[in-house]
């Protein structure tokens, strides 16, 4: 067995068992929004009244299924909820965009460490700062972590990606 296999295989076991761990269901779910930005925004949209997902498409000048992917992204957070057709704020919202400015982005980066994937992923890059993982790593992560299948595995697999470099890239200044 290959060494990158093996660590894959460790990565794993390791999600799993912190997935057993996450009380929140939605923590399981993979997102599909890259934009983390456009996701940091979407709670001051929310307490604005941009609060379905036809506004938050109209807003962002994207399509509505486009918008329903960036509700659901800040809704894994924990940012936001939803009525079924309104989104309202979470308690762990309200305190996000009440937060000083200086502290918002500290608060944002725990909630994505938060999640499973991110969480194994961002440390085992953090233990290693010669590690990478290809977007092929992490779909075959995402196989074995979820009931996600052919292309849809791939674009999920982009996002994390996305998310892992935006974390790296922001890290700095948390």
């Amino acid at each position: 067995m290959l060494q990158s296999e093996t660590l894959l295989e460790a990565i794993e076991s390791c999600i799993e068992e912190y997935q057993k761990i996450i009380g929140n269901k939605k923590k399981n779910k993979i997102p599909q929004a890259n934009d983390i930005d456009k996701i940091r925004e979407i709670p001051f949209l929310v307490s604005q009244g941009v609060d379905t997902d036809y506004k938050l498409a109209k807003h962002f000048q994207f399509s509505k299924r486009q918008g329903s992917y960036y509700r659901e992204a800040t809704q894994i957070l924990g940012l936001i909820n939803t009525n079924g057709i309104c989104y309202h704020l979470t308690e762990s919202g309200e305190k996000y965009v009440h937060l000083p400015i200086e502290i918002q982005k500290k608060f944002f980066v725990k909630l994505i460490l938060d999640f499973p994937v991110i969480h194994m992923l961002f440390s085992n890059l953090k233990a290693d700062e010669n590690k990478s993982f290809t977007l092929r790593d992490i779909v075959k992560i995402l196989n074995v972590n979820s009931s996600l299948t052919g292309k849809t595995l791939t674009r999920r697999a982009n996002t994390i990606s996305r998310w892992l470099k935006w974390i790296q890239y922001n890290i700095k200044s948390v």
